[in-house]
């Protein structure tokens, strides 16, 4: 796999940190840039426990909504996401991720919900509301990929088993990426093969790129671009934290996108906020983002009161 085309800037290398449980709120967090924690990971009970074959044996009965048949190329925001949905218990998951010749995914599983596998973890040091803060499973085969996104929380992506390929680009790019209008926390670019021809400011962009090994943990902030593709069967966590994205920050995402993202926020904001119209929910993506702002907004005002 090449990490860029040709034609765009070389990406550079995230750096890499040795973690220090005293130091990594100022060395690491405050800088507001990526980097690889080393040292941290590889020392949690999850690092030797968590296999496929574990998963398989200890929670063989879970079902779980999951995506097989994953898209091979492009993004997967532009399909549907019923097209690749399935109900599977996890021992068959496990048994289907390590034969397949098709990208399949367990995403985004509540870890609470896979009983014990919290004491395996440490994420005290990273913030003191751990209990509030949301952890994630993902367990899935070579070939999964999450599309160019920006999350609304810090994030520490922490790989437990297998590799994965992992691209970065600062915020201050997005007017580069082509967020899609409706969705402006997704882009429409793949950044691994970008296509320059539908996508030309592209070739401006800085990215920073780097594989992330078994043991390590990848700190993204808040707002920053990022995809991940996986190079082998892979386990991973997701930890989020810190302050969300405030209302300010969404619409300068928005004003990124140029008019026809106001457009559509706008008009999803009525529909699918204000009227609670449904909507066709795509692969990997969240509802529309006019809805999550009547959300946000409506949220706020609650509280004025």
């Amino acid at each position: 796999m090449q990490p860029h085309a040709a034609t765009c800037r070389t990406p550079t290398t995230i750096s890499r940190w040795a973690y220090h449980p005293d130091r990594f709120l100022t060395d690491v967090v405050a800088t507001r840039q990526p980097a690889i924690i080393t040292g941290l990971v590889n020392q949690w009970p999850a690092f030797t426990k968590w296999t496929p074959a574990y998963f398989q044996a200890r929670f063989a009965h879970v079902r779980s909504r999951v995506v097989l048949n994953m898209p091979t190329s492009g993004t997967s925001y532009d399909h549907v996401a019923d097209d690749f949905l399935h109900e599977m218990n996890l021992q068959d998951f496990v048994e289907h991720m390590l034969q397949t010749q098709r990208p399949c995914y367990f995403r985004r599983q509540d870890i609470r919900k896979l009983t014990g596998l919290e004491r395996d973890v440490v994420f005290q040091s990273f913030t003191p509301s751990v209990s509030t803060d949301p952890t994630y499973v993902w367990l899935g085969s070579a070939g999964t990929r999450t599309g160019l996104h920006f999350d609304q929380q810090d994030n520490v992506l922490c790989q437990l088993h297998g590799q994965k390929a992992v691209w970065l680009i600062a915020p201050e790019a997005s007017r580069h990426v082509y967020p899609y209008p409706g969705s402006v926390t997704k882009s429409q670019v793949s950044p691994d093969a970008p296509d320059l021809q539908r996508f030309p400011r592209f070739a401006q962009v800085d990215m920073q790129y780097a594989i992330l090994q078994p043991g390590e943990a990848l700190f993204i902030p808040h707002r920053w671009w990022h995809s991940v593709i996986s190079l082998s069967p892979s386990i991973s966590l997701s930890h989020e934290f810190g302050e969300k994205t405030n209302l300010r920050e969404l619409a300068y995402s928005i004003h990124m996108g140029g008019l026809s993202s106001w457009l559509t926020v706008s008009k999803d904001f009525f529909w699918h906020g204000l009227l609670n119209r449904p909507f066709t929910r795509r692969l990997g993506d969240d509802p529309p983002f006019g809805q999550l702002l009547f959300t946000l907004l409506r949220s706020s005002l609650v509280r004025r009161t």
